[in-house]
């Protein structure tokens, strides 16, 4: 068994923990299942920018018109997100040699799982240390709606690498991640519906709410306060039937997009190996130093729920020098 200063599950925040603490001289393992740079790099904060910013020029050039210029702009979508993911990708390569060159980090690619309170397996090794963190993210939540497991909706790990841009789209969801990526695709030339629960945004202050809604569905066509009974897919296109204020109807589009929120990364951990507390949904339960019921065990990031939304903790590398 190998026996570390820290053991680091996730390079997303993990990796600049990593770094910080390598700084100090501490001897650190690091684990990574899939591409360094956890969520923000490759499926969230920097593609999604990256998508949202020419879309925000496109929709200037549609609007020019209303000053007397006249705009043919077009997208070149697959050549965008061939872009976007070109960098996202060569950043996350970056990103795993430099940590694999560093004589303070052990770079463990594979699925940290817990064996005890403070022994972590990973790649058939099996590794300790007093103190662990785990970063490791989210991912997209998938609800329960008839037949939709059965058929090849996005979500927007997808929607950030599609190679075409779909005529007409559906987007489930209306918080932010719904609105940014279902946005971006109108903005481009996409027919889009939107799917809502009950209205965009809800977290969103009342204010700011009413001036948002009105100006972002210009131009889409919203179904708010709806329940979705089933989903299907046929002959390229996919059909969905819904409620609506007691009535119902199908609607349909060449593409689906899911975003209903987000999971943790939690369920591969084997947390039940450990006296580690999650709530129902398997989020990390953590005290006001992100520390778990387990002294010396941390939990950063989404898997920490919306912890890091409810409080400011300032999470200093120091805090672990004893």
């Amino acid at each position: 068994m190998k026996s570390y200063d820290i053991i680091i599950i996730g390079t997303g925040g993990g990796n600049k923990l990593a770094g910080s603490l390598a700084k100090l001289g501490l001897q650190i393992a690091l684990i990574e299942k899939s591409k360094a740079g956890g969520t923000c790099l490759n499926r969230g904060c920097i593609p999604s920018k990256m998508m949202i910013h020419p879309a925000n020029r496109m929709h200037d050039l549609k609007d020019i018109e209303r000053i007397n210029i006249k705009s043919n702009a077009d997208v070149d979508f697959t050549s965008l997100t061939a872009r976007i993911n070109s960098y996202t990708d060569g950043t996350s390569e970056r990103i795993e040699a430099g940590r694999q060159k560093s004589a303070q980090i052990d770079y463990y690619k594979g699925t940290g799982r817990f064996v005890s309170d403070k022994v972590v397996s990973v790649s058939g090794e099996e590794l300790t240390a007093e103190k662990i963190v785990i970063a490791t993210g989210s991912k997209p939540l998938i609800p329960e709606i008839a037949g939709l497991a059965h058929t090849p909706f996005m979500t927007s790990n997808e929607a950030l690498r599609a190679k075409k841009l779909p005529k007409s789209l559906i987007v489930i969801g209306g918080g932010y991640i719904a609105t940014e990526l279902g946005g971006a695709y109108a903005a481009f030339g996409s027919d889009v519906s939107f799917i809502l629960r009950s209205e965009f945004l809800r977290p969103l202050d009342s204010s700011l709410r009413e001036i948002f809604i009105p100006e972002f569905s210009k131009g889409k066509t919203v179904y708010d306060h709806t329940d979705i009974l089933s989903a299907a897919y046929a002959n390229g296109e996919f059909t969905l039937k819904i409620k609506q204020q007691g009535s119902e109807k199908e609607i349909s589009a060449e593409e689906l997009l899911v975003c209903a929120g987000v999971l943790p990364n939690s369920s591969d951990l084997q947390l039940e190996n450990t006296n580690i507390e999650t709530d129902n949904r398997g989020f990390i339960q953590v005290n006001d130093y992100l520390e778990t019921s387990v002294p010396g065990v941390y939990a950063i990031g989404d898997v920490a729920g919306n912890f890091l939304f409810r409080h400011s903790v300032n999470f200093e590398a120091e805090y672990f020098v004893e």
